[in-house]
């Protein structure tokens, strides 16, 4: 008879592959009652951590890649956390390790990943474009290290095979009106989308960065702000950072850090939002509107008190 631990251990990847994380949770906890210090164990602890967005997957990463240098899965899913945190230089280093241990196509997937959001795109696209044929899930990940490239018609080939199979799939949805945007010149871009406001069709979220980018470019000062402050309370943060990077590219501080200021829920961790956003309060003039606003922030991101500190004008208190 098969030990009741490997049909646990069994139960629970089918569990953690599905996303079942509730029946996840309790499986994991009966492995760990039976065979707590077995690698696989721990290893599917950190996955747990890893697929739940636990600030413990941090360190139980690095102590597992620490005590099992040899273990593949481990080497992995401490990449997955650090890739999740968005030190993918350090995500590249590890799933660089995990395979020297064990080749896997998903092990090729994430360190490409990792290395475009890098930059190493050359370097990702080695790993990446082999792997489309037998994996269509790559499809996604490569139609957007083709548009990092500069190279929209490509990345659209894609994106349009990936909503072909999955007509929902929501980022590729996005990407597609983004890629559509891209090939348009910005006045053709802003015409086209005026026209549709005009018949009552508003402008859908997901065009807006552009939109912004092409008013900006053409000048139109007063309409993107007015575009800003219309919209702005109904941005997500993932939108509200794009449209503030765009601003911030073209010099337009007072619209880049108001968005960027409303993209900050969803990039507490993220070094170059945070530098960015303290770049367009200096240059716009509201370093004390940042300092209330880390205030506000640092319960749940610590190390803002810190990076307050550095601002003109001193910290936020205890």
């Amino acid at each position: 008879m098969e030990p009741p631990a490997r049909v646990i251990q069994r139960n629970l990847i089918r569990a953690l592959a599905r996303g079942d994380l509730a029946e996840a949770a309790l499986l994991l906890q009966r492995l760990e009652s039976l065979a707590p210090l077995a690698v696989p164990t721990r290893v599917l602890r950190l996955e747990y951590l890893v697929r739940t967005r636990s600030a413990d997957a941090a360190p139980l990463a690095a102590q597992l890649v620490r005590d099992h240098p040899t273990s593949a899965r481990a080497f992995f899913w401490a990449g997955r956390a650090a890739y999740d945190r968005r030190d993918h230089a350090e995500a590249a280093r590890l799933f660089a390790e995990c395979r020297r241990h064990a080749r896997r196509w998903l092990f090729d997937r994430w360190l490409g990943k990792a290395l475009t959001q890098r930059g190493e795109l050359e370097a990702a696209e080695a790993l990446l474009a082999p792997l489309v044929e037998r994996h269509p899930v790559v499809e996604q990940d490569l139609a957007w290290l083709y548009e990092r490239m500069g190279e929209p018609e490509r990345a659209l080939i894609l994106v349009e095979r990936v909503l072909a199979r999955d007509p929902g799939a929501p980022l590729a949805g996005a990407q597609r009106l983004r890629l559509r945007a891209e090939a348009l010149e910005p006045a053709e871009l802003v015409v086209e989308l005026e026209e549709l406001a005009a018949l009552g069709e508003p402008i859908e979220l997901e065009m807006l960065p552009t939109y912004l980018r092409g008013l900006l470019l053409l000048g139109r000062g007063g309409a993107a702000r007015a575009l800003v402050a219309d919209r702005l309370a109904t941005l997500t943060p993932k939108v509200a950072a794009q449209m503030g990077w765009q601003a911030h590219r073209l010099g337009a501080f007072d619209l880049s850090y108001d968005l960027l200021a409303a993209g900050l829920p969803a990039n507490l961790d993220y070094g170059k939002h945070l530098s960015a956003l303290e770049r367009a309060a200096k240059m716009a003039g509201r370093v004390d509107d940042l300092r209330r606003l880390y205030a506000a922030h640092a319960p749940r991101a610590p190390k803002l008190r810190g990076r307050a500190q550095k601002l003109p004008g001193g910290s936020i208190g205890a």
